[in-house]
């Protein structure tokens, strides 16, 4: 009788995918993750999403949760990051005046909105948005990198010069010779900077709902729900 070629392969195909989900189901034990397959995908609509969160321990707070959404069919990506022990709707406010400010740590989830009111710039948070945790400094090159795109695209040379003007005075503040307020404004308090000068108080009732307006929601289906 004759090799059935077919069956092998479709055999090699399953101890394959076997090895694969071992991997994964190693790779969540040891990273200290958590993930849900099967969920419906807000896209594409089919249930080929998985949702993987993982935590970490962080200096001056309790734990970070690290959340992510992959749709295998439509490759939809969401991230977030949500920090334990900060729930209540928050603003926190730095005063950057030296480089020791420049190297605080900046968490922002999506649902964070950033502002530099002396230069007239800001992040708002949408269905693209990302998190990201890194420094103010960090921030300031992300709101640079932004400004010269934003110049190369201006329509008119008046709006080209604005940017300019705006990206000196942001050269100035990264070279810590220009005084200037990062803000971080979060509906679920999971954005923050770590330093001793930071300010921090609740968002008022007005503000939560200019906020809650833009922040992207997903319905996650548990096991047992």
């Amino acid at each position: 009788m004759g090799k059935n070629l077919g069956a092998d392969r479709e055999v090699q195909e399953v101890k394959k995918e076997e090895k694969i989900d071992d991997y994964l189901r190693e790779v969540l034990k040891r990273w200290n993750l958590n993930q849900i397959k099967n969920q419906k995908c807000p896209i594409c609509q089919e249930k080929a999403m998985r949702v993987t969160e993982s935590t970490y321990d962080l200096p001056y707070f309790k734990k970070i949760i690290l959340f992510n959404m992959k749709c295998d069919r439509c490759n939809f990506k969401f991230n977030d990051i949500y920090i334990e022990d900060l729930k209540d709707p928050i603003r926190c406010a730095l005063v950057i005046e030296n480089s020791e400010h420049l190297n605080a740590l900046v968490i922002r989830s999506v649902a964070g909105t950033i502002r530099v009111p002396e230069l007239g710039a800001f992040i708002e948070p949408g269905p693209v948005a990302q998190p990201f945790i890194t420094t103010v400094e960090g921030v300031f090159i992300r709101i640079k990198n932004m400004l010269e795109t934003a110049i190369r695209w201006a329509e008119t040379e008046k709006q080209k010069e604005r940017g300019r003007e705006v990206l000196r005075k942001l050269e100035m503040v990264l070279k810590a010779k220009m005084k200037v307020t990062l803000e971080i404004d979060d509906l679920f308090g999971n954005s923050t900077i770590i330093h001793e000068d930071v300010r921090m108080r609740p968002l008022t009732e007005e503000e939560v709902m200019k906020l809650a307006e833009k922040i992207p929601v997903f319905k996650i289906k548990y096991a047992g729900d």
